[in-house]
């Protein structure tokens, strides 16, 4: 049997003018997990990252921690399979069409603009909102066609774990550094959900380095965990 092990990317730089940047909290986070990981007794065979910036640094602590245990890590595979979704960009780019057409986010909006303090909340609050809507395409106002749809990211998500798949045997451990929404997606490939909705929230809740766990035997696939964290204490474990 093998196991394929899909891990978000560290805590970012959200609110800043970088968010693909790990945090000092984030390096943190990824020590830690480089840590959980090589205690576990995880040996990986094979790695594949995506290719944001967040996702490479997660990775680059990680593989600080094996070798300097003298471990050895493999040379990661860069896969633009798993890539983030672009939910995020598309809802900046539709936000004041939505401010228009959707009462809810136009009054939620409102609130920030006569309370600044509120605009973190916000703003979240207008993602989880957004996100499953987008997801199932009732949104408001028409898709932007120079934006990837969410059903094309879930086929390019789906595309690179059938490769996993076809390329890995068993006895094999492969980890994949990548994002919430990559996870929630491979959740869905894994379950064979049909439910965007419900994948679209799943991004929601995955936390900073959390680790989802894929057995794979022959045929067989079956999602064993989802969204854990073990290696950081409570007040450590973040979702943005």
């Amino acid at each position: 049997m093998g196991r394929i092990l899909f891990i978000r990317h560290a805590q970012a730089s959200f609110g800043t003018g970088n968010y693909d940047q790990l945090s000092k909290l984030g390096y943190l986070q990824a020590n830690k997990l480089g840590i959980h990981l090589l205690s576990e007794g995880i040996r990986f065979d094979k790695i594949y990252v995506g290719p944001a910036k967040r996702h490479k640094q997660t990775l680059e602590q990680v593989q600080i921690v094996y070798e300097s245990s003298q471990i050895s890590f493999p040379t990661s595979i860069e896969s633009s399979s798993f890539q983030e979704h672009r939910g995020a960009e598309v809802l900046r780019h539709l936000l004041p069409a939505l401010i228009e057409t959707d009462d809810k986010i136009r009054t939620w909006k409102a609130e920030a603009a006569r309370d600044a303090s509120l605009s973190r909340k916000i703003h979240l609050r207008t993602f989880d909102y957004f996100m499953p809507r987008w997801a199932t395409g009732t949104l408001t106002v028409e898709h932007p066609t120079d934006f990837e749809d969410w059903i094309s990211f879930r086929k390019r998500v789906n595309q690179g774990f059938t490769e996993i798949l076809n390329q890995s045997r068993n006895g094999h451990t492969v980890g994949v550094f990548t994002s919430g929404g990559t996870m929630s997606a491979a959740v869905g490939y894994g379950l064979a959900m049909s439910d965007n909705a419900r994948l679209a929230q799943l991004n929601t809740v995955v936390r900073n380095t959390a680790i989802t766990e894929f057995l794979f035997d022959g045929d067989r696939l079956t999602m064993s965990s989802f969204n854990i964290t073990p290696h950081l204490p409570v007040q450590e474990r973040t979702l943005v």
